[in-house]
């Protein structure tokens, strides 16, 4: 395959974060093992020339100038992945009058629970190298962590103040369980290369930092048609199976990478899923 240049566009302000905490930057150090030149962008102030470019702004609605930049290159990933609030896509969102009688989550309606528009709004009063040497999760939303959503018997029990501040969102929660634990499924994807898991933790909000274990699980057809309808290229999505249905909880096109050390297993994932950029370049 002729060599190529590959642009991964960052918000401004990632110059001052340590990239590897993004799977992308493992992806680009098997592009360039490859051939290619990988090209970090910070911000939209300057087009530099590619063949492609990733669209890898981490924030949960991405500024329209964004997506006026990589408009002008030959082939843009993620080009139209404008908006991934909760509320753009849940299918168990509730409202006060509603008559739902099992359990509620109450989750941020941002990604990352808000931390990163944090990031961007304390960036007007404190240099950002300061912000990022304190760390990413500082402070989130009413302090909350992605694993602390709270979980009320009843819609009943929800504070008022989460219906009426658009922050929040109000679910049914509806888990999936099996064997004594909760369970996670994970779709990680760039263009056709694909990665299925399933977590299990003991805990009701499962996340990779509480798994018990996990499980390689095919593919799911539904799942990839709902990527497709929402334009990713690349990113995961988060879901469960209830009454035999998919169910989206969470989508990113940030993906983060974890802490080291890695198991082989997840690299080679990672240089598996690194190869689908080649129907891209192709």
């Amino acid at each position: 395959m002729k060599k190529r240049r590959i642009a991964i566009l960052f918000h401004q302000l990632a110059r001052y974060l340590d990239l590897r905490t993004y799977a992308i930057t493992f992806l680009a150090d098997v592009w360039r093992e490859q051939g290619h030149e990988v090209l970090f962008l910070f911000g939209c102030r300057e087009f530099v020339p590619a063949d492609l470019v990733i669209v890898h702004v981490d924030l949960t609605v991405v500024p329209d100038e964004y997506f006026e930049l990589a408009d002008r290159y030959p082939v843009a990933l993620n080009g139209n992945v404008r908006d991934i609030r909760k509320s753009t896509f849940s299918s168990l969102r509730l409202d006060r009058t509603d008559t739902w009688q099992g359990q509620v989550i109450v989750k941020s309606n941002l990604n990352a629970a808000g931390v990163p528009e944090k990031i961007v709004r304390w960036s007007r009063f404190i240099h950002p190298s300061v912000i990022f040497a304190v760390g990413r999760t500082m402070a989130p939303l009413h302090s909350w962590k992605p694993f602390e959503y709270p979980i009320y018997d009843s819609l009943a029990d929800v504070p008022r103040r989460y219906f009426d501040d658009d922050r929040f969102i109000v679910e049914k929660f509806l888990p999936e369980t099996g064997g004594g634990t909760y369970m996670l499924r994970s779709y990680l994807f760039l263009g056709d290369a694909e990665s299925w898991f399933r977590f299990h933790s003991t805990s009701k909000i499962v996340k990779a930092s509480n798994e018990v274990s996990r499980e390689v699980i095919p593919p799911d057809s539904r799942v990839q048609r709902l990527r497709e309808s929402m334009g990713f290229d690349y990113g995961k999505f988060d879901y469960v199976v209830h009454n035999d249905e998919p169910i989206l909880l969470d989508c990113n096109r940030t993906v983060g990478a974890g802490s080291p050390p890695y198991p082989e297993e997840i690299l080679e994932m990672r240089r598996a899923r690194a190869r689908g950029l080649d129907r891209y370049l192709s």
